[in-house]
């Protein structure tokens, strides 16, 4: 119980001598009161002022730990970088791949893309012994489909989750993902 005591009682003086001690060096060292080089004997070289600029340029400013106002003064003279863009705008769009195509002539030019799929998944079902069965509305006419079925002797249903009916034109090949609506 004395020790706790006394812990209660010192503790608070040892605190704040140490703070008076770190608050004391912090000062020293903003100020930036001259610290003496340290040689390879251990001794302090005062025979020889530092050189400054050159401890800035060669890492001494920011390994040392002590940050001062003519170090920092070195690279003010220097002129800003020109601007070659608005940092606060969004970059051009990448050049088309036709625009490349169109100074040859027009002989090499890309076939249009097929046209999308006119379909749009509204659900899914799943049976007791686990087939699945999605519904999907286009063309005025809503549709009850199973993985392996085609839609006006066009579209084939390759695959029915839960979140999605994948489907193929037949005539282009093109296949898409159909999203089916989650609850929400």
């Amino acid at each position: 119980m004395t020790a706790h005591r006394s812990i209660e009682k010192w503790g608070p003086i040892v605190l704040a001598v140490v703070c008076v001690f770190v608050i004391i060096k912090l000062v020293r060292e903003l100020n930036g009161s001259p610290q003496p080089l340290a040689r390879v004997d251990g001794k302090a070289d005062r025979s020889h002022p530092p050189q400054r600029a050159t401890r800035a340029l060669s890492g001494g400013f920011l390994g040392s730990g002590n940050p001062r106002l003519d170090q920092l003064k070195v690279g003010v003279d220097r002129p800003a970088p020109a601007i070659e863009r608005n940092p606060f705008g969004y970059p051009p769009p990448p050049p088309s791949p036709s625009a490349g195509h169109g100074a040859g002539g027009g002989s090499g030019s890309l076939p249009p893309p097929p046209p999308p799929i006119p379909l749009k998944a509204l659900g899914y079902s799943q049976s007791q012994n686990g087939i699945r069965q999605a519904y999907l509305s286009g063309q005025d006419q809503v549709y009850a489909v199973r993985v392996g079925d085609a839609i006006s002797h066009r579209y084939k249903i390759l695959a029915i989750t839960p979140m999605a009916v994948d489907i193929e034109d037949i005539q282009t090949g093109e296949q898409a993902r159909l999203p089916i609506p989650q609850p929400q």
